[in-house]
């Protein structure tokens, strides 16, 4: 983070690009975390998202700040994505293929964490950003590259899934 903040010193928009580094670069290591499971490999998804911003700032300048942090979340997912595969390339093993481990540790107290635990990836996302960030439908199609309706409907079916876990669970 230091680097990046180096490296926007002296330009016109330092101020301005400080103060989204500092403002957002834990919650877009989380997102990133959250997409690829790997703390480093979201630092440098979180880290090419803001290099990214910096040098096409002209095209940001302009946006307010709420765009401006959805444009960053498309960003980081992005990169987060690109990262995932580039690693994915890189020790695929064919005795490996069919094996996949997700780590993901919630108190078994915390019903609801452990409810949202059990959903699918998408659906963890859809109702993380749009419940516990507070997301619009639109920001949330902006974020997956998705029409508004798909959003409204990815979030309608995680929402109901989320509720069928729960009221397996006597919750």
């Amino acid at each position: 983070m230091l680097i990046l903040l180096q490296m926007f010193s002296g330009s016109q928009d330092e101020t301005r690009l400080t103060n989204l580094v500092m403002r957002y670069w834990n919650e877009m290591v989380r997102f990133s975390e959250s997409l690829i499971g790997n703390h480093q490999d979201a630092e440098d998804a979180v880290q090419t998202a803001f290099i990214s911003i910096y040098e096409q700032f002209d095209k940001y300048r302009d946006r307010d700040d709420k765009a401006l942090e959805t444009a960053l979340y498309v960003i980081v997912k992005n990169k987060a994505i690109d990262i995932y595969r580039k690693n994915r390339l890189r020790s695929y093993s064919p005795l490996e293929e069919n094996v996949r481990t997700v780590e993901f540790s919630v108190p078994e107290e915390d019903r609801l964490a452990c409810a949202i635990a059990g959903l699918k990836e998408r659906e963890r996302d859809f109702i993380i950003l749009r419940f516990a960030h507070g997301y619009s439908v639109s920001e949330i199609a902006e974020i997956f590259e998705i029409s508004y309706f798909a959003a409204q409907r990815g979030i309608l079916r995680a929402k109901n899934k989320l509720s069928d876990i729960l009221k397996e669970e006597g919750v």
